[in-house]
């Protein structure tokens, strides 16, 4: 239970500090440099990073309608824990351990009040690209890092900067259809392009893991992960 006590235990083993919130700056990700040990001590450098890294560990913010609001980690997740403001939905298996207690880690947490975001899309840039299309080249099918953006009609012929008219294509494909259209080129795209359907509360998120946490899940994808 988030007692008083409790909460005040917890501030004085990870030692946050308390500021007011506002979920552009409190949602933004923070990262603490861990001092240098010098001579001979390794064992308690070791034993730094590990605790750096176990505060830092993400968590997601859900808004107070249970919808996805942010990703932050496990000391800013604390601070608005301790602030009244959110409540622990999901926690890790591990707990966080100190020199005093052991704390439970949250990985899922809800605010205590509705942020209102406007509905998003996907940003139309290369990278949104590549992952509707699997960073698949839609003309020969290879799966690759290697990806360019190739217009299926060409821009100097009237096509657009569009999802419709964007697809991604190998180096090979797109110098091989320069610039003519496929039917031209005698080259068949794998599918037909556009907008990619997203939930538009996901699409403000940043740095989501490819294979999320198993408590993530339920709330990042409700219809069911995409495969």
């Amino acid at each position: 239970m988030w007692t008083l006590a409790y909460a005040a235990r917890i501030q004085a083993s990870v030692r946050v500090e308390l500021a007011p919130f506002h979920w552009r700056s409190d949602f933004r990700s923070t990262t603490t440099n861990t001092p240098t040990v010098n001579g001979t001590g390794n064992g308690y450098a070791r034993k730094a990073d590990q605790a750096t890294a176990s505060v830092n560990k993400r968590v997601l913010v859900l808004n107070l309608d249970y919808r996805p609001l942010n990703i932050c980690n496990v000391r800013r997740a604390f601070i608005l824990l301790l602030n009244g403001k959110a409540e622990i939905v999901e926690q890790y298996a591990d707990d966080l351990v100190t020199a005093e207690a052991r704390y439970t880690r949250p990985s899922v947490i809800k605010l205590h009040y509705l942020v209102k975001r406007p509905p998003t899309g996907p940003r139309l840039v290369r990278q949104e690209v590549f992952r509707r299309d699997g960073h698949t080249c839609q003309y020969c099918g290879e799966q690759t890092r290697e990806l360019t953006i190739d217009h299926v009609m060409p821009r100097h012929r009237g096509g657009g900067h569009t999802w419709e008219n964007l697809v991604s294509a190998c180096k090979d494909c797109n110098h091989r259809k320069g610039g003519r259209t496929a039917e031209e080129a005698r080259m068949r795209l794998l599918a037909s392009p556009g907008k990619p359907r997203l939930n538009g509360y996901l699409a403000h998120l940043r740095n989501v893991p490819v294979s999320p946490h198993k408590s993530w899940v339920p709330f990042l994808f409700p219809t069911g992960k995409p495969t």
